[in-house]
């Protein structure tokens, strides 16, 4: 998958800024979904295997365009995973509600992803 970078040996696509909460499910993009994985991974110390990866991607890949060129996807999800962790650190930490809204949409990822 181009624009893309290995974690935990899978094949994990870029993510744009949350800022203060997540998009509405009419403009939830690739790197939306993403977002809401590192949420998930920090909030709830959810752990992946490369296959958990592979089917959710697959589930985004569904559900978003992914229009982003390459460059711009592995830029935006650098700024991302800050945002989600400046998010966790100074609004609540994973109680505040920018953090609920990207769990919730991890939740419901998974869910069609499982």
């Amino acid at each position: 998958m181009l624009g893309s970078f290995v974690r935990n040996g899978v094949i994990v696509a870029g993510m744009l800024t949350l800022g203060s909460g997540v998009a509405t499910a009419q403009t939830m993009s690739f790197s939306d979904y993403q977002g809401a994985i590192i949420a998930a991974e920090m909030c709830k110390k959810m752990k992946h295997s490369p296959a958990d990866y592979q089917k959710l991607n697959a589930a985004i890949a569904k559900k978003s365009a992914g229009s982003e060129g390459p460059g711009m996807q592995l830029m935006a999800l650098e700024k991302a995973r800050d945002d989600v962790r400046a998010a966790a650190g100074v609004s609540g930490g994973c109680a505040g509600e920018p953090m609920k809204k990207r769990l919730s949409v991890y939740d419901a990822l998974k869910k069609d992803a499982m």
